[in-house]
């Protein structure tokens, strides 16, 4: 007889249950939540936009450049987080960054030129993210003016890994003339 009683409680919540489950059998799974997010994201932005998602990074091509803007989880919902070349630009900008790529580079020029090499001019600085099939790459170019108004450049490239831009080994020395473009 409590059979009976307790019936219409059971109806009431296998159908409930079978509702949470349709639910979220048929809402929309979190890949869709975060193209949701890069989209309203990229309407803020000037211009037509198109991207891919790479995890949880939104690749976007813009009047024919690309930038890689970064999208995290925060309350449940998908925002946009940064964008990692100016991260990566204002990363390399640090002293606890740029003191040893500077210390690479003169490890590069002793070894390239057997000695000392006196810079008679400021260096400059371009910073440039790239996408290759292991991820992305910062890539570091440091121009330079040397000993009897030669000039050349140093390329050094960086690998954000765990979101820390790690060096992907020392960099190379190029005479301006036969740098790469």
């Amino acid at each position: 007889m409590r059979f009976k009683q307790n019936l219409p409680f059971l109806l009431v919540a296998l159908t409930a249950a079978a509702a949470i489950a349709l639910w979220v059998a048929t809402g929309p799974d979190e890949r869709d939540l975060l193209r949701l997010a890069v989209t309203e994201h990229l309407k803020t932005l000037p211009g037509k936009a198109e991207f891919d998602l790479v995890g949880d990074v939104a690749d976007v091509r813009s009047d024919g450049r690309a930038v890689y803007l970064l999208f995290e989880k925060k309350d449940g919902a998908w925002r946009f987080s940064k964008d990692l070349g100016k991260d990566f630009a204002e990363t390399a900008q640090k002293p606890e960054f740029a003191h040893p790529v500077a210390e690479r580079l003169g490890r590069r020029l002793q070894e390239r030129f057997g000695g000392e090499v006196v810079m008679t001019g400021g260096m400059q600085y371009e910073y440039l993210l790239t996408r290759d099939p292991d991820g992305l790459v910062g890539v570091l170019t440091v121009r330079f003016a040397y000993g009897g108004g030669r000039s050349g450049r140093y390329v050094e490239r960086f690998r954000r890994e765990n979101g820390v831009w790690t060096s992907q080994g020392t960099g190379s020395v190029f005479d301006a003339a036969a740098a790469p473009r």
